[in-house]
């Protein structure tokens, strides 16, 4: 195999790299997700509503890159998940007014996904720049130190400080 052209709008060595939080460093709480829901509906595994989780972001991503907020998204988000588990409708709403009121108290994005704080620590130990830019409510700091990312990252754009959502250029 011969040499591959440089491409000169590239660097030639990469030294940072940017993670979102939510879905990517820290996963929603499914243990709580699960208590609520089988409380006020029925049983259900966090396997599942890991699975589900994965579907409700797919669908919030197609809404935002058709124009749509993540802000406006996030009902929405959770109607998609509570749906699939087979909560009807009527009782949607309560659960999503629950599970707002909880992640504007003590948030919902906050256990570290696997493998990510020790991936994390090698990218920086490895002499990598990290950062994190993520759509939050001005808790993703907070929660990614919590979560055992405490000290990992060089900077951090949380869109609620910021006062910008992704994919917003500014």
């Amino acid at each position: 195999m011969g040499d591959v052209p440089h491409d000169s709008r590239l660097p030639e060595r990469i030294d940072s790299v940017l993670f979102d939080a939510g879905g990517v460093l820290l996963d929603l709480d499914y243990a709580y997700l699960r208590r609520l829901i089988e409380a006020r509906h029925g049983e259900v595994s966090v396997e599942e509503l890991s699975r589900l989780e994965a579907l409700a972001r797919m669908e919030i991503h197609r809404q935002v890159a058709g124009g749509g907020r993540v802000s406006d998204a996030w009902r929405d988000y959770f109607h998609v998940i509570l749906g699939k588990v087979g909560v009807p409708a009527a009782e949607q709403n309560g659960i999503v007014d629950s599970l707002w009121e909880a992640h504007q108290r003590f948030g919902l994005w906050t256990v570290a996904t696997e493998g990510g704080p020790a991936a994390v620590t090698e990218l920086k130990r490895s002499g990598y720049r990290i950062g994190v830019v993520s759509n939050a409510e001005g808790r993703v700091e907070h929660d990614l130190n919590e979560a055992g990312y405490d000290g990992l990252f060089a900077t951090g754009v949380d869109s609620h400080v910021v006062g910008v959502e992704n994919p917003d250029p500014a």
